[in-house]
C-alpha cells in the first residue's frame, strides 16, 4: 500500500468516525432519556459532518482521477458556482 492509499484509508476512517458520532448523538437525543449536556447544537454537528464528508469526497475524487478513473463527467456544481 503506498502513501496515497494510506492517506485515503485514513480519511475514510475519519469520515466513518464522524458519521458514527453524529448518528450516536441523534439517537441519544431522540430516545428522550439522554442525560448528556451537549455544548454544541446538533446542527453544528451536522455541519461538521458535512464538512468532513465533502473534504473526503473531494480527496477521493482526486485520488481516483490520479489513477486514471473518470469520476465526474462534465461540470460538477459546487458552492463556489453559486457565487458566480
Amino acid at each position: 500500500m503506498d502513501r496515497d492509499e494510506l492517506e485515503m484509508a485514513a480519511a475514510a476512517g475519519r469520515a466513518l468516525d464522524e458519521c458514527k458520532r453524529f448518528i450516536a448523538r441523534v439517537l441519544d437525543e431522540s430516545s428522550g432519556r439522554s442525560t448528556t449536556d451537549y455544548t454544541e447544537p446538533v446542527g453544528q454537528w451536522a455541519r461538521q459532518l458535512g464538512v468532513v464528508l465533502l473534504d473526503v469526497g473531494w480527496q477521493a475524487m482526486r485520488w481516483a482521477e490520479a489513477r486514471g478513473h473518470v469520476v465526474v463527467e462534465g461540470h460538477a456544481d459546487t458552492r463556489e458556482d453559486e457565487d458566480e
